[in-house]
């Protein structure tokens, strides 16, 4: 076989085929792994800001009184109950999904968190947010549904393998040529 000079002669055979097709599991694998971290970081910091917020009034959202009062005026039975039940959702699993641990199970509880605020808070004023009279803007359920999605993308997929889900062998990683389950 002859070759141009400082170039590799072509391989060619089921040996360098199969070798191309696992690089490329491996690279997709890795791709999917850095999307699915990056994911998380940013719901976890959503969620870890806005359950602060009505855990302990960061940023001054309202913590658990304002949170109970907002809950009360729409209409939620047991508001002082739900809105702890709220805030722990979202700061406990925004945290979770920082870190990668439980994330299936983290993922699926902020989900039905947002399909819950879209029903009870936002559905009335539709997807987008409305003026209303005096200056005051109704919020649309638009992010509600962005970031229920994303979350039920992440429980669905799992954390990857940059989390603590892989490194205490909640998920496995996948043989060769084999796409990874990351389900619990």
């Amino acid at each position: 076989m002859s070759t141009i000079a400082g170039t590799r002669p072509a391989l060619a055979g089921p040996a360098t085929s199969l070798r191309h097709r696992l690089v490329s599991v491996q690279e997709a694998r890795l791709a999917r792994d850095v999307v699915l971290l990056l994911a998380r970081l940013a719901l976890a910091w959503v969620f870890l800001y806005h359950g602060a917020g009505k855990l302990f009034d960061y940023k001054h959202q309202g913590g658990i009184a304002g949170t109970t009062l907002f809950f009360h005026m729409e209409g939620i039975p047991l508001p002082h109950l739900f809105a702890y039940v709220v805030g722990l959702t979202e700061f406990c699993g925004g945290l979770l999904l920082l870190v990668g641990l439980a994330v299936p199970l983290a993922g699926l509880a902020l989900t039905v968190d947002m399909l819950v605020a879209i029903i009870t808070a936002t559905a009335a004023t539709g997807v987008l947010p409305k003026a209303l009279p005096g200056g005051i803007v109704a919020d649309g359920f638009e992010i509600n549904l962005a970031l229920g999605a994303l979350a039920l993308v992440v429980a669905v997929l799992g954390a990857g393998r940059f989390s603590l889900d892989r490194l205490i062998g909640l998920t496995a990683a996948a043989p060769p040529g084999r796409p990874s389950v990351d389900r619990q």
